[in-house]
């Protein structure tokens, strides 16, 4: 078997002490999954990356070429939400997490440019918005499941700011500060968002003109204006002149597009913003006037970094593409994933005839079938006809791509057409119809012992197998099948 492309099999990219005689290395499928992003502000060209399973990447040519640097978190299921970089000191990070299934969370540091980490606060909290204040930063705070919490003393200890077991001011998605006022507080939960002026002694909705349950992904307060406010939801997103007391909802995209998941200004021209949404990337220039979509429809923007000297260069982290980059203020992108190759896979099938070629199985639900025929160098989506969730096992026979379905039955890739059909007859054993017996007589007329007729064999009709295949292997000559119903072999 050729190994040169089999690091694809490792899920985990954590470091791993192998032998001389099995080393691996990655070769793709490229991208992944980015939940987040954050540029050094002391130095542009210096970007950190977090996933949804804990890994932090750091690039130091602005998101051309990625380097595994750390993991946060014990399990393989820690959803980095944000990491913010120290404007006192560039080796000081924090990183907020929730994980989902293992009971991890909470606030991490690092205070060697993300080597390593340690939970500062907040351990086993759903922690999934971190801000820094931008007029204290030693003051943080944090909005998570139970409540939003601060720190006086970046990030030693943590304080609850809300009230135990309230009602709605819980479920927090995002916080933000006043950029003149660290005592001014904005929080949005799943349902709307709450505003405190006394660093969260008391909270007051700010709910005016915004749909109810409104899950506010994002705010995001201007620095030159603090009054002009802009939130996102999984209604569309928000414009507030008057520091939140009031919101306009922007028309121009289409409500089918509206699960907005943050907003971010451009630092130089604060009219112009960008949406990243579960449709894609949406623009504008007049501040709302005029949205645009600038990317695929298909894309899940999930982070965006704007470069503040040079607001045409504008970085996407996607949910599969991986990190996308644009050197024209959004107008058109190019993958950037050199060194990141961060998809999970959860199966593979080998050519073994010419094992250059491969395919691979995606958590995604919507194309998840990648083929490679140059060990790796390139990947080609498969076309449809089969899902992710129908797949028990897939197989590289002699005569193209097979899967067996979790719910039985076999399928195969047409190539001619694109697709995938079912396929496999079973042919069932030939059913026997007994014949009655019948005596004969002499010729005296006497009779004798009984005399039984051969049984009539009706021909097996052929139809789709529907036998749950566990296994399906070759040989010179046959095919051989270990399903639910014993070894099945075919020789054609």
């Amino acid at each position: 078997m050729n190994l040169k492309w089999m690091g694809i099999l490792a899920l985990s990219l954590a470091a791993t002490v192998s032998t001389p005689a099995q080393q691996w290395r990655q070769v793709g499928p490229a991208g992944g999954t980015v939940i987040s992003l954050e540029a050094d502000p002391h130095d542009a060209s210096k970007v950190y990356l977090g996933t949804s399973d804990g890994h932090v990447f750091v690039s130091n040519d602005e998101g051309q070429h990625w380097n595994l640097l750390s993991r946060i978190g014990a399990g393989q299921d820690d959803v980095i939400t944000h990491i913010i970089v120290d404007p006192r000191d560039s080796k000081r990070l924090y990183a907020s997490t929730w994980s989902l299934y293992s009971g991890g969370g909470g606030v991490y540091r690092s205070d060697d440019s993300g080597r390593s980490w340690k939970l500062a606060g907040l351990g086993k909290e759903t922690v999934r918005a971190l801000a820094q204040a931008p007029t204290n930063p030693k003051l943080f705070v944090a909005g998570s499941l139970t409540g939003v919490y601060r720190s006086t003393d970046d990030g030693t200890t943590w304080e609850r700011i809300t009230p135990a077991n309230h009602d709605d001011l819980r479920n927090f998605d995002s916080v933000a500060f006043d950029p003149r006022d660290a005592n001014i507080i904005y929080a949005g939960t799943y349902h709307l968002p709450w505003k405190t002026t006394d660093g969260g002694k008391n909270w007051s909705p700010v709910v005016k003109g915004m749909i109810d349950d409104s899950d506010v992904m994002s705010i995001v307060v201007d620095p030159s204006n603090p009054s002009n406010v802009h939130a996102t939801a999984c209604s569309g997103i928000y414009h507030s002149v008057d520091a939140g007391q009031n919101w306009k909802r922007y028309s121009g995209i289409p409500f089918v597009f509206r699960r907005t998941q943050l907003i971010k200004q451009d630092p130089q021209h604060l009219d112009t913003l960008y949406a990243g949404t579960t449709s894609g990337l949406w623009k504008t220039t007049n501040e709302g006037g005029e949205w645009k979509r600038t990317t695929p429809g298909d894309w899940v923007v999930n982070a965006i970094l704007i470069n503040p000297k040079n607001p045409q260069r504008v970085i996407l982290g996607t949910e599969r593409e991986g990190v996308q980059i644009s050197e024209n203020g959004g107008t058109s992108f190019v993958a950037s994933n050199n060194g990141f190759h961060h998809q999970h896979i959860l199966d593979v099938a080998i050519d073994r005839e010419h094992p250059d070629r491969a395919l691979v199985v995606l958590t995604f639900d919507t194309n998840a079938f990648l083929v490679t025929k140059d060990g790796g160098a390139s990947w080609t989506t498969l076309g449809p006809g089969l899902k992710r969730s129908d797949v028990r096992h897939v197989y590289a026979m002699p005569n193209g791509w097979w899967a067996s379905l979790a719910n039985g039955g076999l399928m195969k890739y047409e190539e001619t057409a694109g697709k995938w059909v079912k396929a496999g007859l079973f042919v069932p054993e030939a059913a026997v119809t007994p014949v009655a017996q019948t005596s004969a007589k002499t010729a005296k007329g006497k009779k004798t012992a009984p005399v039984a007729k051969k049984p009539l064999a009706k021909k097996a009709v052929p139809q789709l197998l529907a036998f749950q295949v566990n296994e399906l292997t070759f040989g010179a000559n046959q095919w051989f099948a270990a399903t639910t119903s014993g070894v099945l072999v075919s020789k054609d």
